[in-house]
């Protein structure tokens, strides 16, 4: 007479199939084309993120040693477009969130902690351009030409060091991972060059 097999659980049917069975081979594709897949090598940063000092706060970018004291605005450094002149002593840019801080400054002071003492009569919205004092506002930042600091900056204030966040080579997504849109996300900031995955089973139920 025909018997019955014994009923087998599911992690015993698993580890059967997975002890008969080897990774299939690896291709490379766009990362655009690989949401789903699992990644076949892994992912590190190429370059550090922060590329660059950058500024934690809108406020101005200067030379620690120099403070306290009156300084020289000489320029603007934004999110996208710094300076490459180095500030000389005495100088300070206006700086925004994320921005390079110039070559020579060390250091960030908001705006919201110093007084513009000569701004543009056109931005200063505390009085004339000859008022000996102007509090600074959101209006008149990057249009001061002096601004006083009335206490003194440590080095490093307010500034995010180079690869801060990501330091160059760092794991960014590991081996055998699936890939998601978060995934995807972290190879385009590796450059968005192909992906190495493993290519898609073809599996048949019996």
């Amino acid at each position: 007479p025909r018997t019955m097999a014994s009923p087998v659980s599911v992690a015993a049917a698993t580890a059967t199939v997975l002890a008969h069975t080897e990774p299939l081979p690896s291709e490379s594709l766009p990362p655009l084309s690989c949401l789903g897949r699992y990644l076949a090598q892994p992912i590190s940063a190429p370059w550090p993120h922060p590329p660059f000092r950058a500024s934690i706060k809108d406020g101005y970018a200067l030379k620690a040693a120099n403070t306290p004291g009156t300084l020289n605005v000489v320029g603007a450094s934004r999110a996208g477009s710094g300076i490459s002149t180095p500030l000389e002593p005495n100088e300070a840019a206006y700086i925004t969130t994320g921005a390079p801080l110039p070559p020579g400054a060390d250091a960030v002071v908001m705006m919201e902690e110093v007084e513009v003492v000569a701004a543009a009569a056109s931005q200063s919205t505390g009085g004339t351009a000859n008022s000996p004092t102007t509090k600074l506002t959101r209006v008149t930042a990057a249009g001061a030409k002096k601004v006083k600091v009335h206490r003194s900056i440590p080095p490093g204030h307010e500034v995010r060091a180079p690869g801060s966040d990501i330091p160059a080579g760092s794991l960014l997504v590991a081996a055998n991972c699936k890939i998601g849109a978060a995934e995807i996300g972290l190879a385009a900031f590796a450059g968005g060059a192909p992906l190495c995955v493993f290519r898609q089973p073809c599996v048949a139920v019996l």
